[in-house]
């Protein structure tokens, strides 16, 4: 999603949902938006291992991936990972 969206719409965004998390892009003019809401549709027996796995897969790919192109120097290459991220 490009930032500017995010900008214009923002109080729409946080108003129309549970939970909001922006994940940014450095160097670009894109960013990741995930959206949770309430649903009255019974879980499933692995929803919560689901949610820990995709949790805890997100977290290592940002501080691991995101260290990595720090520490390298290749911060303002960090665009070209963009297509990595799913859903985007």
């Amino acid at each position: 999603m490009v930032v500017a969206y995010v900008e214009e719409n923002l109080d729409q965004l946080l108003r129309g949902n549970d939970h909001l998390s922006l994940y940014l892009f450095p160097f670009t003019d894109k960013c990741r938006v995930n959206t949770w809401n309430r649903t009255d549709c019974k879980q499933t027996p692995l929803g919560n291992i689901k949610e820990f796995i995709t949790i805890s897969w997100d977290a290592l790919q940002a501080a691991w991936g995101g260290n990595l192109f720090a520490y390298t120097g290749r911060l303002p290459q960090a665009d070209r990972a963009y297509w990595l991220q799913p859903g985007i």
